[in-house]
Parts: structure tokens; sequence; C-alpha cells
């Protein structure tokens, strides 16, 4: 009863928060008359947005401790993320959002451009520059309307600081460094004459001897190949400028480096040393001109390169294991072009085009550079060009002086080796008062299969000693786990409604937002775990004690599941004080898989985060002072372990991350500190190959000089 009366209070203060207009002093909410482009391709409110958009600006960027985008990302509602390697690159991240798993569905964007893998379309967290970016704009729920593939769970949009909109020049520096050897340094620069031209530069660095963070006897006991080797050294460079030679021609460019090397254990093998290795370069022309008066045109050009060589171990049959290099490249050139056309002064219509061409290569060699034959297949490789265009339409119709706003979107996709697809969307906007609105939503979405699961070569995933981890059949020696992909996969598909109720009271000093959604999929790309028969005479006779191969799984990617998830989302956020912010969200979910009525991997019913940020000025403005503290509780979750082997439920868990920051004379220096897992928090994440980081901490110091 209490908590059904929780839920009808909650319910009834959202539905009457435009009648609370006294209280707390009047102070509009910064993120709720800020400008966002994700939702619609151009600038408009979070208000007239048609989805549920979050905005991740510079200031709370800086006032709480993230090593990565995935930690930031925690700490928004209805999103959560699973980092197997920590910051490393080795095993892909996951991250959940909008009844979603996997990066391969959810759209990152950077400066506009994609930022994931156009061979897997994996992307990792580490990639991204943190200390360039300006602001965050998450869209939860499908986006294939105006985004294409993989945006079926939402789109994450990261906008890198240009140094628009200042005259001179300024540069800092700092240094950060914390326990399992981290150590991080960051310096920025930036330039303009506040008018035509202006450029900003970041370069950050970053290493840490145990990027799992973690090195209790848990660990020790269920990190695959152990935690020697487990050291990661990374480096970005990124660069954003604009440049607007006349008054309605606008320009910018951004660019940039990410190459990392992370250890990944010993070979249980031989005992050498693996490494994975990841260099991306990547540039973004785009700009945007008035055609007319009522007509802007945009377009854009960019280019994503990426190299990775994996050192690991294959299997050449029962008896002969070496070493050997997973090597694999990747291109993508995409260009675009469209209008937003004022119709009216109440009907924006957008229209656009978008071509890309991607080339990928893959070979699994030995040492001298021979193509491997793996485990009784012949020895392959993959060298491929595809093309790909979409076209796409918007249009937004406001009526009853934008009381009542309509949105209606279409796209159309066409791949060559994967056939074509097309993804509507409609969503309805009734602002039943100036601060309260109804946002109702339905979308369907798509992800064409990647190249990697479509075409790659089979390799071996992993080649390990019994007994970890799975229960060995008699006799000793090996077991390995297979890759195959699956020419006749089909594209994914989902379909997706959602009601958004959100409201702002007390002179827009307190906001809620509640957001029951439904999602269903189908032929969601899975891997199916087989047992691998192909070597002849497979288990008889058995291979010496520690010698060979006598146990083979084979992982394949089939069409297979169909998944539904019911959930609802709730949101608070209280500025009690200028200073002071507090928030408060939750999400409930029901997820599981239709195709075997389970629950759905790593999907805990209820996920709830609470934290309060502060900020002030002090001493005659010459000392700032600022902090925050973040919970986060996970309820239990089902999990399945590597090969399908073990399965069960993990038990919830809750972690409090703490930050604090002081800054002196108009930020020049700055002194930060933070502490994650302030409770040392000591839990499974997964599955028996991944820890929850233990207690760690970051200390640093910051210089800032403007010209």
């Amino acid at each position: 009863m209490r908590r059904r009366g929780g839920w009808m209070l909650f319910f009834f203060l959202s539905a009457t928060g435009g009648c609370w207009q006294t209280g707390w002093a009047a102070e509009p909410a910064a993120e709720l008359e800020a400008m966002v482009v994700t939702a619609t391709r151009r600038p408009t409110t979070i208000q007239n947005a048609p989805a549920v958009v979050n905005v991740i600006t510079r200031e709370e960027i800086e006032r709480t401790p993230h090593r990565n985008l995935a930690e930031l990302l925690e700490t928004q509602t209805g999103i959560y993320t699973f980092q197997p390697q920590g910051t490393g690159i080795v095993t892909p991240p996951d991250i959940r959002l909008r009844g979603t798993f996997g990066t391969e569905r959810v759209l990152l964007l950077v400066d506009g451009q994609p930022f994931d893998d156009p061979y897997t379309n994996y992307w990792y967290f580490s990639q991204v520059p943190l200390e360039a970016v300006q602001r965050i704009e998450i869209v939860r729920g499908p986006y294939s309307a105006l985004y294409g593939t993989g945006a079926l769970g939402g789109v994450i949009n990261v906008i890198t600081r240009d140094g628009w909109g200042r005259k001179g020049a300024d540069a800092s520096y700092a240094i950060r460094g914390g326990n399992f050897g981290t150590l991080e340094s960051v310096a920025t620069a930036s330039a303009g004459d506040g008018k035509r031209f202006s450029l900003a530069l970041s370069h950050q660095y970053f290493e840490t001897n145990n990027y799992v963070l973690n090195d209790s006897e848990r660990a020790k006991r269920s990190i695959r190949d152990g935690l020697n080797n487990r050291a990661s050294d990374q480096n970005r460079v990124h660069l954003n400028g604009r440049f607007d030679p006349v008054d309605r021609v606008s320009l910018n460019f951004s660019g940039g480096y990410f190459g990392i090397e992370t250890g990944f254990g010993h070979s249980p093998i031989n005992g050498a040393e693996k490494i994975n290795e990841l260099t991306n370069y990547y540039g973004n022309l785009r700009g945007r001109a008035y055609a007319a008066k009522d007509v802007e045109l945009f377009f854009g050009l960019d280019y994503f390169w990426r190299d990775r060589p994996t050192d690991g171990d294959t299997a050449l049959d029962q008896t002969t294991v070496v070493r050997s290099v997973n090597t694999n490249k990747a291109q993508r050139l995409r260009g675009q072009a469209g209008a937003h056309w004022s119709v009216t002064d109440n009907n924006v219509l957008s229209l656009g085009a978008e071509a890309w061409r991607i080339q990928a290569e893959q070979t699994i060699q030995d040492r001298s550079g021979n193509d491997l034959a793996v485990f009784y297949r012949p020895a392959g490789s993959l060298d491929t060009v595809e093309n790909n265009y979409a076209l796409f339409l918007q249009n937004d119709l406001k009526l009853f002086d934008g009381e009542l706003e309509l949105i209606a979107g279409l796209r159309y996709d066409n791949y060559g080796d994967t056939g074509d697809a097309f993804s509507p969307k409609g969503a309805l906007l009734w602002h039943y008062l100036p601060t309260g609105r109804v946002k109702l939503s339905a979308a369907k979405a798509f992800r064409s299969p990647s190249i990697s699961e479509r075409k790659s070569p089979f390799w071996n995933l992993t080649v390990q000693p019994y007994p970890f981890p799975v229960v060995p059949p008699p006799g000793q020696g090996y077991f390995a786990v297979s890759y195959e992909s699956n020419e006749d996969l089909d594209s994914e598909t989902l379909y997706s409604c959602e009601v958004s109720l959100e409201n702002e009271f007390l002179n827009r000093r307190l906001s809620t937002r509640i957001t029951p959604f439904y999602v269903k999929g189908k032929d969601f790309i899975s891997t199916v775990n087989r047992t691998d028969t192909t070597a002849p005479g497979f288990f008889v006779p058995f291979p010496p004690p520690g010698r060979g191969v006598n146990f083979s799984t084979l992982t394949r990617v089939e069409n297979i599941d169909e998944i539904s998830i019911k959930g609802l989302e709730s949101e608070v956020t209280a500025r009690p004080l200028p200073e002071l912010t507090l928030f408060a969200n939750h999400l409930y979910q029901d997820g599981k898989n239709e195709e075997n009525n389970t629950p759905l991997d790593f999907y805990p019913k209820n996920v709830f985060h609470t934290g309060a940020r502060w900020y002030s000025r002090h001493i005659n403005d010459v000392v700032g002072v600022g902090g925050s503290v973040v919970g986060r509780y996970l309820s239990s979750y089902h999990y399945t372990a590597l090969g399908g082997r073990d399965t069960g439920t993990l038990h919830g868990y809750t972690t409090v991350d703490l930050f604090f920051g002081l800054d002196f004379w108009q930020k020049r220096i700055s002194l930060a500190a933070g502490i994650q897992n302030l409770l040392d928090e000591d839990k499974n994440y997964k599955t028996s190959e991944s820890v929850l980081p233990e207690r760690n901490y970051l200390i640093g110091i910051g210089f800032h000089y403007r010209f």
C-alpha cells in the first residue's frame, strides 16, 4: 500500500506541476532552456524535442570524477553499462538503453559523425575524448527514422568544444593520479577572433597498470589468464574548429587520433604476453548555409579509419596450438546533404540523403605472416567493399499556437548485401501548460548485421586449459571457443512505443518526468553455442594431459531472439538553492526472451540513481567549492557465462562515488579528488570473467590561463 501510495503521489505531482508557481526563487532550469540538435537534426528546445532527451553539460563533466564515457553515462536515467575489461579494449563493452543491449545497438556520434567500428559496429567508451567535450545529448528510444542502422536503443551525440564566441586564446593543463598505477594528463588550447574563426585542440594521455581496477582474491580467481599484464596506455588527440566566411554560411571541421595498447594476460599455452592494440584516425567536415530566408542547407563529409591487431592462440587441430595475430582493418567514407525548409512559421520540413562506403579486411596469421587454417577449416581471410545509401524525410507541424505538435518521419536505407529497410517514427506533443507537456511516440528501428557477423573468417575466440571456465569431460587438455559468421543473417527489427509526462514546478526549480515504454524486437542477432564436432574422431582418443584440444565450442551468430521489455522510467531533479542540485531516477523493467521465455541477461528489474551536486563561490569570488555524490543500486539479474554452460542469478549491489574540488582566481588553479566505489562493494559484475572495480581514487591539479 505504501508503494502504491507513493506512485499515486508521484503521478499527481507530475500532472499538477504547472500549477505550482510559488516557493523557491525563480530561476529557469538551464537544461530546459538549452537547444538540442540530435532529436530533429536542427536546433530545438528539450521541451519541443519529439523524444525523451537528456543533456550532460560541461559543468557536470568537470564536477564529477570520470575516466571515460561509461562512468559519466551511469548517472543518467535508464542507462547502465558493463565494461568487462574496465578502461581496456579487449572484450567489447555493453550498454543497456531502452530495451536494447550492446554498443552496436546504441548509436554513438561525435559531432554528428558515427563513431562505431565500420567492421564490427562496436564502439568503446575510452575512444571518446572527454576533455574535449562541450555537451552530450542523449536521445532515448529508437531513432532509425533519422539516423538509420544501429539507433535501436537511442542516440548519444557527443558535441566537442570549438572555442566559438571567445576572442583571444586560452590554454590549460591538468595532471591526475591514483591507485592501480593510474596517471592522466590533459592539455587543451583554444583561440578565436570572436566572430569569424575559432579553433580548439586537446590532448589526453592515460595509463594504468590494472585496468580492471581490482586486485582482490576474487579477481585473481575469476579473471581469465590472470591479473598480470593488465596495463593500458592511451592517447587521444582531438581538434575542432569553426569558420564563418560570411554571415549565412558556417563550416566546422573536427578530427583526431585515438591509440591504445592493452595487455590481457599471458597465454596459458606458452606463457607469452598477449597484447591488444587499437588505432583510430577520423575527420569530419560539416557545414550549413541559408540558401533563402526559409531554407537552411546542411552538408557533411566524414572519414573513419581503424586498425586492430590482437595477439592470441589458435588451434590448428586437436594437437597443435600456435601463437597467432588476428588483425582487422576497416575504413568508412560517408557523405550527407539535406535541407530544413520552413514552409510556414509553424511547419518545418526536413529532408536529406546519405551515402557511405566501407572497406574491411581481416586475417588470422602466425608470427611469420602466414594465414592459418583454424581447427580443421581451410585458411581464410577477408577483403571486402560495401556501398550503401539512405534517404530520409521528417515533417514538424505545430497547431493551436504551438500547444499541439505533430512530428512524422520516414527513412529508407539500402544495403547492397543485406537488403533495404523502412524506418517510420511518429510523435505527438501536447503542451497543456507552459511548464507541462505529454510526449507520445512510436517508432520502428533496425540494425543491419555487421560485416564481421556476416563475413568474418573462422577464428578462435580463446584457447584455454581446463578447468576454467567449464567443467571438462574425462581427460585433460585444452578447450577452444571458436567464432563462425553467418552470411544468411537478416536485419534486426525493433518496435517501440512510449508516453512521457514532463513537468516543472516551483518556478522550474523542481522537475519530474515519468515515461512508461514497451519494446518488442525480432530477429535479434545472438550467439548460439554448440559443440564443435568438425574434428575427426572427436573425443576419441583424448590427447595426453595438458596437450591438445579435447573440447571445442562453436559460437555462431544467428537470428533467434524475439524479445519484449516493459518498463517505467521516473526522474526527479530539484534545485532548492542556486548552488545545489539534487536528483533521483529509477528504472523498472521486465525483459524476457520470447523464444524460450527466459529473462534477458544482465537486465536487473530495478536500477536506481540518486545524488547531489554543489558549486559555490567564496571570499570575494576568489575561491570556488564544488562536489558531488552519486549512489547507484542494481537489483539481482540473470546471466550466462562464456560458452553458454554457466547460467544463473547474481545478487544486486550498491555503489557510491564521491568527488570534491576547489578552484582559485577565476579557475586559474584547480584541485580535485574523487573516489569511486567508496564503500568498496565486492561483487561479481556479470559473469565469472569480470568483477566490480574496487574502491579507487584520483587526485589532481590543473592550471588555466586566458590570454
